[in-house]
């Protein structure tokens, strides 16, 4: 057993918590997440269904919609938390471009690094 609780950050960042899922991986997948402010409230959240994908792409889709968004509301020091150390670490460190998820890596990272 694990206790989960909030973590407080700093004022002028946003936590944005993401997952994605698919069924029979790969099948019908979708994603979803929630933008909280630095008390832990509940400012908005997203969802999406992208048809036929994976699990890890369902979840790349997560992150890249919830920077997309969090970025579009003005915010800029924004935290990414999801379940996933193979999602972070491809959203961190890239891959092959002959990895089938590469396209929304690359354009996670372009986000990220403000390009």
């Amino acid at each position: 057993m694990r206790v989960v609780t909030w973590i407080p950050h700093l004022d002028d960042t946003i936590k944005v918590n993401v997952d994605g899922s698919s069924f029979n991986n790969p099948g019908r997948s979708g994603f979803g997440g929630i933008l909280c402010d630095s008390n832990g409230n509940r400012l908005l959240g997203f969802s999406g269904f992208i048809e036929i994908s994976t699990s890890l792409c369902a979840k790349l889709h997560a992150i890249l919609n919830g920077l997309k968004i969090a970025q579009a509301e003005g915010f800029r020091n924004i935290i990414i938390e999801l379940d996933s150390t193979l999602t972070v670490n491809f959203a961190c460190h890239g891959t092959s471009q002959l990895h089938p998820c590469a396209p929304l890596i690359q354009q996670i990272r372009h986000l990220h690094q403000g390009d």
